[in-house]
């Protein structure tokens, strides 16, 4: 019988499912040193842009030339690509921007 895997991943008892949290409180938590540059994002963008872009990512990382963005899905992605490379680079002082999802 064929299944989707959905009842596989409920089944394990080795997986939990947590509530996604705000970028900023994650960031705060796991990555302080990126909480900087994320406020300079903030005020870089209007609101409206900010939280359709930033507001469900699922990760930040950063090295000396690169910012990597793990989108939510596609659309995200593209809407991070179309309005905010610029904001992106100048926020965390990256060369390039690099997004996934």
């Amino acid at each position: 019988m064929y299944t989707s895997g959905k009842e596989d991943l409920k089944n394990n008892t080795s997986l939990s499912s947590v509530p996604l949290t705000a970028l900023e409180e994650r960031i705060a938590a796991d990555k302080p040193e990126l909480l900087e540059s994320l406020t300079k994002l903030k005020s870089l963008l209007d609101e409206k842009t900010y939280r359709r872009c930033f507001e469900k990512v699922e990760n930040m990382t950063r090295n000396a030339t690169t910012l990597l963005i793990v989108a939510r899905n596609p659309l995200q992605r593209s809407f991070i690509e179309r309005d905010c490379i610029g904001a992106l680079k100048e926020a965390f002082s990256v060369q390039y921007v690099k997004i996934i999802g």
